[in-house]
Formats: C-alpha cells, sequence, structure tokens
C-alpha cells in the first residue's frame, strides 16, 4: 500500500496586500502583561535532604541544613501550581528563607533547577535528588552573610537573583502554567532553614515576577463549567465532580475576565485540562464558542449550552491524547479562529467572558472541573483558557483569513480513490475576505478556487 499525502495552501497574500493598501494596519498602544506570584512550599515531602555519598534521602525534617549536617547534602525544593505563562519573560526570582538556626561558618552555595516540565515530587529513594537533571544555568550565592537571629527573614536569607534558571523552565516546549517547578541547592559551609515540617507558615518562598503576552484565565466559579445531558432531555449539572467528554454530552466552559482588547490580533489559543481519570481508548472532541460579547453563566435550566448561540467554526480535536496519568496536562489544538471571532465582535470589551463548548464525537475522556474531588472549590486544577495576541489591532473593515485545519490526507490502495474530505475557512476579521487557493498535485481537485466571505462568516471547501 502506498500512501499519498495531501496539503493545501491558502494564499492570503495577495488578499492582504491590497485589503492593507486601503486599510493600514492600526496601533493600539500595546503593552505587555506583568505578573507576580509567591509560592510556599506546601506539603512535608516537598523540601527534602539527600546525604552526598551515600545518596540517603531525608523527607520531613524539620529544617534544612544548607549544607552541612553530620556531613555535607544536597538540598531539593518544590513549588507546586506555578502560574507563570509558557514562554514568559522573567525578570525577577528568588527564593526566602526563614533562619531556623544562628550560623556563621563561611558559606557558598549553588541553585539550579530540575530540567523538566512538571518536576514530580520527591521519593523516599537514594539519589532522587542528585538523580534528576539539573538546569544548563546555575546560580551562585556565595558569601552568605551570618544569619545570627533564630525567626529572622529578610535580605540575609534571601537567595541571589533566580531568573535565568527559572526562565530554562517556563521557555521548556511542555511547561504549563500551573505545573511544579524543582530548585537543587549544593556547596559548602552551613545555613539551616525553616522546612514545611518545622514550620508551615514559615516554608521556603518562591517569588517571581515576569512580563508575558499571554492571558490565562481558569474557571472561578461554581456556575462556569457545566455538563448538558442530551440523553436525558437536555438536563443540565452545575456542581459535577469532574467533567466526562462522552456522546451525547455536552461541555460548557466559561472562563471570566478576558483582558484582551477588543480587535486585538490573536496568535495563539488553547484551552488546557487536567486528567482525572486515566483513559486509552480513542477519543475525539469538537470545540465551538459561543457567539456572545460577554457571555452569560450557565444554569440549570434545560438544554442551557444547546440553546446558545455558536459560531460553527468547529476546531476538530482528532484524536485526543492518550490519558495515562491523573493530573498531567493536555492542551487542546489551537483555538485562534475561535477567539479571534469574539474579540473582533462590535460589542466585545476587554474584561469580558467567553463560553467555549465541547463535544465528544467519539470515545471517553474524564477531566477535572472547579468542583472537583481533589479542588473542593480550588481553581487550580479547573479547566484554564490561554490566549497569546501581537502588537496589532484589527484596522476597519480589514479581514483575517483562519482554517479550522493546516492540512488534509489520506491514506489509500495505489489505484483507489480517497474519500472526499474538506476544511473550512472563516473570515474572524471586520471586512469581507476574497481568497485563492493553489494545490501542488496533479490528482488533487478543488470544488472552489477562490471565493469571498463576509466578516463571522464561514465557507467549507472539499477535495
Amino acid at each position: 500500500m502506498r500512501q499519498r499525502n495531501k496539503s493545501i495552501c491558502l494564499l492570503a497574500g495577495l488578499v492582504v496586500l491590497s485589503v492593507l493598501l486601503i486599510f493600514p494596519w492600526q496601533a493600539w498602544g500595546y503593552e505587555q502583561s506583568t505578573g507576580t506570584i509567591d509560592i510556599r512550599v506546601i506539603v512535608g515531602d516537598d523540601d527534602a535532604e539527600e546525604e552526598v555519598g551515600t545518596g540517603n534521602l531525608l523527607l520531613g525534617s524539620n529544617d534544612l541544613e544548607m549544607v552541612r549536617e553530620s556531613s555535607d547534602q544536597i538540598i531539593g525544593i518544590r513549588f507546586q501550581d506555578v502560574m507563570i505563562p509558557q514562554g514568559s519573560t522573567i525578570t525577577n526570582a528568588y527564593i526566602t528563607f526563614t533562619a531556623d538556626e544562628t550560623s556563621s561558618d563561611s558559606t557558598d552555595l549553588t541553585i539550579w533547577t530540575q530540567k523538566h516540565d512538571n518536576a514530580a515530587a520527591f521519593a523516599n529513594s537514594n539519589n532522587d535528588i542528585s538523580n534528576r537533571p539539573e538546569s544548563d544555568a546555575s546560580v551562585v550565592w556565595d558569601n552568605i552573610p551570618a544569619w545570627g537571629t533564630v525567626g529572622e527573614t529578610g535580605v540575609k536569607q534571601q537567595t541571589p537573583d533566580l531568573s535565568a534558571i527559572v526562565q530554562e523552565v517556563i521557555e521548556r516546549s511542555n511547561w504549563s502554567s500551573g505545573n511544579a517547578m524543582v530548585f537543587i541547592i549544593g556547596g559548602s559551609g552551613k545555613r539551616v532553614a525553616e522546612s514545611y515540617n518545622g514550620n508551615p507558615d514559615k516554608a521556603p518562598l518562591l517569588h517571581v515576577e515576569y512580563t508575558t503576552d499571554a492571558v490565562e484565565r481558569r474557571i472561578i466559579d461554581q456556575d462556569d463549567d457545566a455538563e448538558e445531558r442530551r440523553d436525558q432531555g437536555g438536563d443540565m449539572s452545575l456542581y459535577s465532580s469532574d467533567l466526562d467528554f462522552v456522546q451525547d454530552r455536552l461541555i460548557g466552559l466559561r472562563f471570566q475576565d478576558i483582558t484582551v482588547p477588543r480587535g486585538a490580533e490573536i496568535t495563539r489559543a488553547y484551552i488546557q485540562l487536567r486528567v482525572a481519570e486515566s483513559d486509552s481508548n480513542k477519543s475525539r472532541i469538537r470545540i465551538d464558542v459561543e457567539l456572545h460579547d460577554d457571555a452569560p453563566a450557565f444554569t440549570l435550566s434545560d438544554d442551557n449550552i444547546s440553546n446558545r448561540t455558536l459560531s460553527g467554526n468547529r476546531i476538530r480535536w482528532n484524536p485526543v491524547p492518550l490519558f495515562d496519568t491523573v493530573h498531567e496536562t493536555h492542551r487542546t489544538p489551537d483555538l485562534t479562529s475561535l477567539v479571534q471571532q469574539i474579540v473582533g465582535r462590535s460589542g466585545w470589551l476587554s474584561g469580558n467572558s467567553m463560553v467555549f463548548v465541547l463535544e465528544a464525537r467519539r470515545g471517553d475522556r474524564v477531566v477535572e472541573s472547579y468542583d472537583g474531588a481533589d479542588n473542593h472549590g480550588n481553581p487550580s486544577l479547573a479547566p484554564m483558557l490561554h490566549i497569546e495576541y501581537g502588537e496589532g489591532e484589527i484596522g476597519t473593515d480589514e479581514p483575517i483569513i483562519t482554517v479550522d485545519t493546516n492540512s488534509i490526507g489520506a491514506s489509500v490502495y495505489e489505484s483507489s480513490n480517497p474519500d472526499d474530505d474538506g476544511f473550512t475557512i472563516t473570515n474572524t476579521g471586520t471586512g469581507k475576505l476574497q481568497y485563492q487557493i493553489s494545490d501542488d498535485a496533479d490528482w488533487l481537485t478543488l470544488s472552489s478556487m477562490s471565493g469571498e466571505v463576509e466578516a463571522g462568516q464561514s465557507t467549507s471547501r472539499l477535495h
């Protein structure tokens, strides 16, 4: 059997050029967003000591000897739910400790981060800290001043700037906001800090400042994630402990306070989901957005999801990855075209809400909800919307071309014809779109090579 892979290229260049000659690109005073997070160690197993030489690991110690106890140690510190968007620029970062003992020995330390997208908790096994791959960069904390007062928390207990090693983690391809980050500390000398088990309120504290082109919002209310049972007359559930993507069920997700200006050019968007149950069967999901300037919360009225007006520009998530591990993260395909339609609406205002509707077309996937059993109203595991937008704004009457897939393809036996397939072109801008399509295969035929699409409308093309 020979495979034939088909690709289609949408030539919008000429269209964009002619539009730009009439309607110049407009700037709107773009500024990057800034953010600050402060996170403490929150469980006893997230600060650990490993004895150099033997590799013996100690979890649950009442303090952290950096690094000399009866012998030298390596220290591991893990911070959970680090809410920094992927690709952000770290402008300042440090860890602050609290002195558990006085000490004035000459002390020089070196700090790394673990080279991992979502660092695992420490395990009670030999060398669990030293076996973790370290960041390429490191930060030297040398000539540390004497810690002369028990309970002191100040500049003497604050590391130098750790921006470089935090940046390494944030730039990893599979980093997701809300993942965990591990710091590894080695060196010589002795400074003794409080651990979580010694005093949770004085456990190590990570402080990070950053700038970003992204907006991230989690589900924050019980009425903002919902299930509609179409096999039960449109019955609505607002307080489920998880969200179950199965056939005959619609999932609605509402994200509040989307601080994206009207008409901003969306460059990337996705929804991040956390696994609630492992599942390896085949699955595919369809995603759409509600056509509303400020989407309202869900209610218990029957059909409250299906009665909403959707864009019709459905994004296909096919196949959905296997759900191997509880609490691992998965991202939907790019939802730029859906978000662009909403922020391009005449009534959209920065700070409004968006609703997405997800429908399983095959298989089963279960993700965490706001009311999840592990969540108890804490949004740290709830679905999250990630949006990136650029430095431009859609000009008056300017079209934007988007497609629901970047390629189409089929595998057939030689001398056989593949089944028809198609793609959807959507004009997510504010003016009429004129487009042309070209292909690079003599065996490929298209139902139409050009056309027009009004603002906010879609058209399908088959091969």
